[in-house]
């Protein structure tokens, strides 16, 4: 299975073995810019500033019903999304807007947190480890780790 972008609002799942569009996912208003999955996930984001989480299982059954596909939408950015990464912890969003922001699976509420806030600078890149989850974002010629950003946020908790 693979994924295509193509310059439109939506974005096409793929079997690459047929070559055979398998589902076309709608509901960005602007350009899909980034598509991430796993088993179980699609996460994509887009010029709109939205990210959205999309149910990989429903998209990949034919009989699933459109509106089941979308299971969240952030609207926390207010520029575009420029590059995402999740894992079964987290998305980590890069936006024109000058933030990172990670959302967090583990909270019932998805709560977000504004890991660094550029000033001029914009984020061309996004990373999560798989060893201890720390985000990392590159921004220009500087690359950030934000684990300690992220235990003194947690700290003054």
């Amino acid at each position: 299975m693979t994924g295509k972008v193509v310059r439109v609002k939506f974005f096409q799942i793929w079997n690459i073995e047929c070559g055979t569009c398998l589902r076309i996912l709608e509901g960005h208003e602007e350009l899909v810019r980034c598509v991430r999955f796993d088993s179980k996930l699609i996460v994509s984001g887009a010029y709109d500033g939205k990210i959205k989480i999309w149910d990989l299982q429903a998209a990949l059954d034919p009989r699933s019903q459109k509106s089941s596909l979308c299971m969240k939408t952030f609207t926390e950015h207010t520029g575009r999304v420029f590059r995402l990464q999740f894992d079964e912890f987290q998305i980590v969003s890069s936006s024109h807007d000058d933030t990172i922001i990670c959302f967090n699976f583990l909270q019932p509420d998805m709560s977000t947190s504004y890991i660094r806030h550029h000033s001029s600078d914009s984020t061309n890149a996004t990373s999560i480890s798989n060893v201890d989850h720390t985000q990392v974002a590159s921004s220009t010629a500087t690359v950030q780790s934000t684990q300690e950003t992220l235990q003194r946020q947690n700290s003054n908790l």
